[in-house]
């Protein structure tokens, strides 16, 4: 028997024999298999982080554009991605699946399944491309603009997908204060805003802010989504705490939103980050 043929098939190579979906679709297609464990850098390395923002700054270049194109991605952007890809040194695999939706010659089915893996490379990578479609959707900017403001973001707090599972008691606990804390400094902020360079300047003044909120992502998930009888029971001092300050902080949000931000975008795209 030639040492070839008796060489195991790698995981993702053995599940698309098996039929697994979406294996055997991105093979049958001649598209790169979906990611497996083993083709990741570890999550806590600065490899996975850097490859994290990599991704959030190709695929808000696609969803800036495509807003710009009615919701539809051209091959120009696809093109674009495909470039940006390459430029900010996304996996090899990644690189391969922009090329293949930027190529003019690519079957329906072949871009259908580049789709599909991409996503599945996203989820890896925990990227939420939808909060990136409703933060372009509801803060309307031409693309030039738009793509000026997704410079300025901290990108490694935000657009992040939230755990499944629901964090321990104390873990929750923690968050719970922390939400409390993030809430009763915004409102203090956002009660010195009266026209655009105040709004501005506390536009700025939340960016670290951001940074704290982001640390409570699960957290917030678990309460919005989890079923009650799974969650922990939350420290009665502390919800009493988050249920204050979001009660001084709501006044501050609607008094901005009826000045329509001062003019400030930059204010308003924070804001919506904060959701």
């Amino acid at each position: 028997m030639p040492a070839m043929a008796a060489t195991l098939p790698a995981e993702n190579q053995l599940r698309a024999i098996l039929g697994v979906p979406p294996y055997v679709g991105a093979l049958e297609a001649g598209v790169p298999l979906p990611p497996h464990h083993s083709m990741l850098p570890s999550p806590d390395s600065a490899l996975f982080s850097r490859q994290a923002i990599a991704f959030k700054r190709v695929m808000l270049l696609q969803t800036v554009k495509a807003a710009a194109e009615r919701g539809r991605v051209s091959m120009a952007t696809y093109a674009a991605c495909a470039a940006a890809a390459e430029k900010w040194q996304l996996p090899e695999p990644v690189q391969q699946l922009f090329h293949m939706l930027a190529d003019t010659s690519a079957s329906p089915r072949k871009r259908y399944e580049a789709e599909k893996v991409l996503r599945l490379w996203l989820r890896a990578y925990r990227v939420d491309a939808t909060q990136m479609r409703v933060l372009v959707e509801l803060v309307p900017q031409p693309a030039p603009q738009m793509l000026a403001l997704a410079e300025l973001l901290p990108l490694p707090f935000v657009f992040n997908m939230a755990s499944s599972q629901v964090p321990a008691q104390d873990e929750m606990e923690a968050d719970v204060r922390t939400m409390a804390e993030v809430m009763e400094q915004m409102s203090s902020v956002l009660a010195s805003v009266h026209d655009k360079g105040g709004a501005d300047a506390a536009a700025n003044e939340l960016l670290p802010l951001l940074q704290l909120w982001s640390t409570t992502l699960d957290t917030r998930y678990a309460l919005q989504h989890a079923p009650v009888q799974q969650l922990p029971p939350a420290n009665e001092t502390a919800r009493l705490l988050m249920h204050n300050a979001h009660s001084r902080l709501l006044p501050e949000l609607c008094r901005m939103q009826e000045a329509r931000w001062f003019g400030s975008v930059w204010l308003q795209t924070l804001h919506m980050l904060f959701l």
